[in-house]
């Protein structure tokens, strides 16, 4: 507990004495934004434990003789460590199956509700959509209940499907994605590309191109993926996007920078993209410096509003919502939570001060 509450996991208060002047007080500890992140409907508790699994972790320590094997080895690390892909290990271990299966449903569950939330426009007009090899549907089915004229449909092999849930509104489709890809108005990838060498990625996307109308007609790719060196600049944040990197790489992947996505996309037959960041839960990390940097750059990357553009922000208002007492303490409690970590939950005279700062003159607060 000591180490976790130094590294900011969990809080760490002395409890006032109730008895004599010699009592220091019971050390009491306490949730964090981090922690928080492992309770609830939304727990990633069963991701990590996924991560931090011996299956995963004994790899790594192979690593510095896989790095030096001449030449270079043709399976990746995690096959040379266990004789196995990932995914054909979870195919022929039962327990090690359930429990990859659990961490990537709530890793999914929970990037997709920040999906829906912040980026829900890139969904608008599209009447169907393939999630290429969306397992059992999770993300397809948070994407069906947000939008229902949304068509949703899962890619995914012969035995994946036949396991498929009934009932949820979402068709599932058996085969394979780099033979073809059923047609849509929108083909969504997510955590795929990374999975890949270059040259499988372009004969994926040209799937996908064959399987959407043009771009007049409204087809789109959308893909959720890293893109390293964007986003903050603060050291935790390149920190996970280099940890992401080294990870994927012992299973054969990579985490691409912009520049890496640019030539797949390009290579295979696309006239441009778009990159969109989700940044949920951001600025209440930064002091109002940081966040006038942070928001003017987000002006300069969008069309005017008459244009159409708009920055989203997912965060809280204090004061705003619900007036009972358990929403008033929740507010507070994470108000006191960044104010440990140098951060502030602001109110809405504290937002209308910041965008004012920015030239703002519209704020729509929900």
């Amino acid at each position: 507990m000591r180490v976790l509450s130094v590294t900011g996991f969990f809080s760490a208060a002395k409890r006032p004495a109730a008895t004599t002047a010699d009592d220091d007080g019971e050390l009491v500890y306490g949730l964090t934004p981090a922690s928080h992140l492992l309770v609830g409907s939304s727990s990633l508790t069963p991701f990590l434990t996924l991560m931090l699994d011996g299956v995963f972790v004994s790899p790594f320590f192979g690593l510095g003789a896989w790095l030096q094997r001449s030449p270079a080895p043709d399976r990746s690390l995690f096959e040379v460590t266990h004789g196995h892909a990932l995914r054909e290990m979870g195919d022929g271990d039962p327990a090690f199956g359930e429990l990859l299966h659990e961490g990537l449903v709530a890793d999914t569950s929970f990037i997709m509700d920040v999906v829906v939330k912040e980026c829900g426009h890139v969904f608008q007009g599209v009447s169907s959509l393939v999630d290429v090899a969306g397992g059992l549907g999770t993300a397809a089915q948070t994407i069906a209940k947000a939008f229902p004229h949304v068509k949703c449909s899962v890619l995914d092999l012969r035995h994946v499907v036949a396991n498929a849930p009934v009932g949820t509104g979402v068709d599932y489709i058996a085969g394979d994605m780099f033979e073809s890809i059923p047609s849509a108005n929108a083909v969504f990838l997510k955590w795929i590309l990374h999975d890949w060498g270059d040259a499988e990625c372009v004969k994926l996307l040209k799937n996908c191109k064959k399987a959407i109308p043009s771009k007049e007609e409204g087809g789109k790719v959308i893909i959720l993926d890293m893109v390293v060196g964007t986003g903050l600049s603060n050291p935790q944040h390149k920190e996970m996007q280099v940890l992401f990197d080294l990870f994927m790489m012992f299973m054969n992947g990579i985490e691409r920078d912009e520049h890496q996505w640019k030539k797949i996309i390009l290579e295979a037959g696309y006239s441009g993209y778009k990159i969109i960041p989700i940044a949920g839960w951001i600025l209440h990390d930064w002091g109002d410096a940081e966040c006038v940097k942070l928001l003017k750059n987000c002006q300069k990357a969008i069309p005017s509003r008459e244009g159409g553009g708009k920055v989203i922000i997912l965060d809280m208002v204090v004061g705003a919502g619900l007036s009972n007492p358990k929403h008033k303490e929740m507010q507070v409690l994470f108000n006191l939570f960044m104010m440990f970590m140098n951060g502030i939950e602001r109110d809405e005279q504290q937002w209308r001060r910041l965008f004012r700062k920015l030239d703002i003159l519209v704020i729509t607060l929900y």
